[in-house]
């Protein structure tokens, strides 16, 4: 009898879980909409990017095309972060992943701040050849993260082009939703950090292979060396 009372509840709770669900977020041509500019705008930033790694620095001095592949970068990189907002808040409504969702945008208006100060450092970043690939992790994990959240949500009028997914498939992308979110999450802290301590002298110096030859020295080193000097001074010490 408890076998049963608890298959019941299960099925009971699953169905709700699906109504819910369609009751939130039932056909929206405007949140419909947003995911295709998301999908469109995560593309515009990365061919500005593309557009900005392919020039060449010459000297210290900026050509014509360079500061205008530079402006268009920050501009597609801000407008990527609106949109991704956009796309978070749509998230917030899906049962069971609102604390991974509240998380990332917290992250997200952490790096958006970052940006607005430090606008030189976005660039700084953008042209480390070390550091440079965040940008697209980042897009490419928010572009996967999107394309599940989708598929989860009845977005379309016509109930015949929504995915179809038995319960099983619906929690599976659920997780997958969830450690998204957790990867991206990882991923907007360390651009935080990454933009924060990164300057535009660190990213020439990374271009050009110069710097390299600096070697901080380990504290042994300097112990030993501090030791014989005080040695040698102690030696010629006359009393």
């Amino acid at each position: 009898m408890n076998n049963i009372r608890r298959a019941t509840i299960s099925v009971i709770l699953g169905f709700s879980l699906s109504i819910s669900l369609f009751a939130q977020n039932g056909p929206d041509g405007v949140r419909a909409g947003m995911f295709a500019a998301y999908a469109q705008q995560a593309k515009k930033a990365l061919r500005a990017q593309d557009v900005l790694l392919a020039g060449n620095l010459t000297g210290h001095k900026y050509l014509k095309e360079e500061v205008a592949a530079t402006t268009n970068f920050q501009r597609q990189f801000n407008d990527y972060l609106n949109s991704f907002d956009d796309i978070l808040t749509v998230a917030a409504d899906i049962y069971g992943i609102y604390m991974e969702v509240d998380e990332a945008m917290k992250n997200v208006k952490v790096v958006k701040g970052i940006v607005v100060r430090q606008p030189a450092n976005v660039l700084a970043v953008a042209f480390s050849q070390s550091k440079n690939n965040i940008y697209t992790d980042i897009i490419e994990n928010g572009l996967k993260l999107a394309a599940d959240i989708e598929q989860i949500l009845p977005l379309k009028k016509d109930q015949d082009k929504n995915a179809k997914m038995t319960q099983y498939e619906r929690f599976k992308v659920m997780d997958n939703i969830r450690l998204n979110l957790r990867t991206l999450n990882r991923k907007l802290r360390t651009l935080s950090r990454l933009i924060h301590y990164t300057t535009i002298m660190d990213s020439w110096y990374d271009l050009k292979g110069t710097g390299k030859e600096y070697q901080p020295r380990k504290m042994g080193s300097i112990t030993k060396k501090c030791l014989k000097t005080w040695m040698k001074h102690a030696k010629g010490v006359k009393y």
